[in-house]
């Protein structure tokens, strides 16, 4: 009976990690709206597998060691603020670029999911929602349960947050056959610009840690 608990707490927290407004949700928005529904899909599933893997990391104990340790979230928040920075740049690089061309290159379906998976686990926020949730939503020593069910604890989550993700890519995919281009155009600029400020907010903390 405890695993069927803890498997509803699993889907629960999917449902949560996915349902945030962030970067990620409106990079799969966009991508849907703009590319169609496959790549909004891919960027979804990205980010799913990185809240699976966020999951198991929190319920073998390794994200509380990160947290625990002196220069952990230093380190997350660098790498994580270095890559939200560039992705950013990236995006507006390109999307400035296909405006001057009546071509831009797009990723493939594997750099579009490691793009979004990376991007997952070294959120700083996400790492410390999901040792939050390994510690406060799912059940006593749930990590000394054993390892398959601790795996299919992790396929339900990247389910849950697949199944939240994707119906928000489905939406943009419809949406953005009914938008103004233009105005898709600026939810491109918007999404570089959200990633590239929120990079900056993390390596502003990173500096902060030095001058305290």
């Amino acid at each position: 009976m405890i695993h069927y608990v803890f498997f509803i707490k699993c889907f629960t927290i999917g449902v949560l990690a996915a349902s945030a407004v962030g970067p990620i949700f409106v990079m799969t928005f966009n991508n849907a709206a703009i590319h169609g529904f496959k790549k909004g899909f891919l960027t979804a599933f990205g980010a799913a597998l990185g809240d699976g893997f966020l999951l198991l990391m929190g319920l073998f104990g390794a994200l509380s060691i990160v947290e625990q340790y002196q220069y952990g979230n230093l380190c997350l928040d660098i790498a994580g603020g270095i890559l939200l920075i560039t992705i950013g740049s990236l995006t507006l690089k390109r999307h400035y670029s296909a405006t001057q061309t009546t071509t831009t290159k797009r990723d493939s379906a594997l750099a579009t999911v490691t793009k979004t998976f990376l991007l997952t686990t070294v959120n700083p926020v996400s790492v410390a929602f999901f040792v939050f949730a390994a510690s406060k939503i799912l059940p006593l020593k749930a990590g000394s349960m054993p390892t398959h069910i601790l795996f299919v604890g992790s396929t339900v989550t990247i389910s849950a947050s697949t199944s939240i993700l994707g119906t928000v890519a489905f939406i943009a995919s419809f949406l953005g056959r009914k938008i103004n281009p233009q105005r898709l155009n600026y939810l491109t600029t918007l999404t570089g610009i959200l990633m590239f400020c929120t990079g900056i907010w993390f390596l502003g903390k990173s500096i902060t840690f030095f001058l305290d």
